[in-house]
């Protein structure tokens, strides 16, 4: 009589191939712990400074749309005088004042309105 053949599966498990002993998956874990734990330590301060750049960044480009509206306001004004903590500046539809704020680091501007297009609002116009 003839012996019945075992077929062995590519994935089947035999003789000492039991798998991975307890000691084995705790290094692994450890292991695999350890690289997260140093990936956020190198990861986690630089998320932060771009944070602090991109803050920096957007109140450069507030400051250089405030600048552009200065110098244009300056530029078309009849006079211009220096305030406690601010200027005044004089031009045909009326006086314009700027007053800093540095408790609160606050710019206040009075006079006309301006529109999100940075467009003076004369008149009622919005």
């Amino acid at each position: 009589m003839k012996k019945p053949q075992s077929r062995h599966l590519p994935f089947a498990l035999s003789g000492s191939d039991t798998g991975f002993t307890l000691v084995e998956l705790a290094v692994g874990t450890a292991v695999g712990a350890l690289v997260i734990i140093i990936t956020t330590a190198v990861f986690a301060p630089l998320l932060r400074l771009h944070k602090q750049l991109d803050s920096q960044i957007r109140l450069q480009e507030r400051w250089s749309r405030v600048q552009f509206l200065l110098n244009s306001e300056i530029q078309e004004a009849e006079s211009v005088n220096y305030i406690s903590n601010g200027l005044r500046i004089v031009n045909s539809s009326g006086s314009i004042e700027y007053i800093w704020d540095p408790g609160k680091q606050i710019l206040n501007r009075s006079g006309p309105g301006i529109d999100c297009h940075g467009e003076l609002r004369l008149g009622g116009q919005g």
